[in-house]
């Protein structure tokens, strides 16, 4: 039999393949092979109305009535694991008013457990009249993390 040190390129080959495997190893330990969940999705009602804010960095929500108009700003959001279970569920309702997007003039949810690689987020947003009106210019979507 031939020794493999004979075939030209073969520990060249190795090598590489072991750099590879290396890299793939530090990224993943790193975070690197998985997108950050670092960013803010911000969505709205068809037209004006209502925000809805996502962070997925720090897993809170929060819903902002940004126009005077008398009615409120109205949100479901149900967050499903990478195996399809319902993580939770929020119903969000801002109802005082177009008063500013701070923190206390919005409802917030800091939700305990953090959003996950994989995690998928169906959200509808809507504003209505009172606490029976029909629901006005709402935007339903999904969010795959």
């Amino acid at each position: 039999m031939r020794s493999q040190q004979g075939q030209p390129g073969k520990g060249r080959r190795v090598g590489r393949a072991a750099a590879l495997v290396s890299a793939v190893v530090a990224a993943i330990s790193l975070g690197v092979a998985s997108p950050a969940l670092a960013d803010t999705y911000r969505v709205s009602t068809t037209g004006a109305g209502a925000v809805l804010s996502i962070f997925t960095y720090s897993s809170n929500l929060k819903l902002c009535d940004t126009v005077a108009d008398g009615k409120r700003a109205m949100a479901d959001v149900s967050i499903w694991g990478s195996n399809g279970q319902l993580l939770d569920y929020y119903e969000l309702v801002d109802a005082n008013g177009a008063n500013g997007q701070a923190d206390a003039d919005c409802d917030v949810v800091r939700r305990e457990r953090l959003f996950q690689t994989g995690d998928t987020i169906n959200y509808k947003v809507w504003i209505q009249d009172g606490t029976g009106g029909p629901i006005e210019r709402a935007h339903t979507d999904e969010i795959d993390l």
